[in-house]
């Protein structure tokens, strides 16, 4: 076996249901990449403009060259932001990139030219579970439910496009029903 052991130096807040270990064990042979898998990632570079990392607490950090980071594979089309999907492989050794505050691992195809430098990462390898198998978040998704229980009500705030003013209509809702002594839970 070729597994590696490796020292995560911060946890990107996609990986948070997946609850990876600090020391994670690594595989770095080819192997075809799916949306969702967990990768460890060396940074090849900071980024004034984009360097910043979501952790599973909310608390954004600063990356750096170097740091070892447990990513997620995926894509991403963001129209001001960074353009990026999955390659059809992954292994020990491949140059890929940070597609988002989140911690989303993909192969750049396009950046909006107001972000300058992106976080390119070199990758370690996929993170495995103590069995060996690459861990996806699949494995750990929320069952699927064919109907909602009655509960609290529920509000949907969507938007076609970032900067379109999701969060901040999101926020107003929430302060406004707290001042007004209701309880409220956000999720994104």
């Amino acid at each position: 076996m070729s597994y590696q052991q490796v020292e995560i130096d911060l946890f990107a807040s996609a990986t948070t249901r997946a609850n990876p270990a600090r020391i994670t064990l690594v595989d770095p042979r080819p192997r075809v990449a799916k949306i969702g898998d967990l990768v460890a990632v060396r940074a090849l570079n900071d980024s004034r403009s984009y360097g910043m990392l979501e952790t599973p607490t909310g608390r954004q950090t600063r990356i750096k060259t170097g740091t070892v980071i447990c990513g997620v594979l995926g894509e991403r089309r963001a129209l001001k932001g960074i353009v990026g999907e999955v390659p059809a492989f992954v292994a020990g050794g491949d140059r890929l990139s940070i597609l988002n505050l989140g911690g989303v691992v993909g192969q750049r195809t396009g950046v909006h030219s107001s972000l300058g430098t992106v976080i390119d990462v070199e990758v370690l390898g996929s993170v495995c579970d103590a069995a060996g198998r690459v861990m996806n978040l699949s494995d750990t998704a929320l069952q699927t439910a064919a109907e909602l229980a009655p509960s609290a009500p529920v509000i949907l705030v969507a938007g076609t496009c970032m900067n379109s003013g999701k969060t901040v209509a999101v926020a107003e809702i929430i302060h406004e029903a707290a001042l007004r002594g209701l309880k409220v839970a956000g999720v994104n």
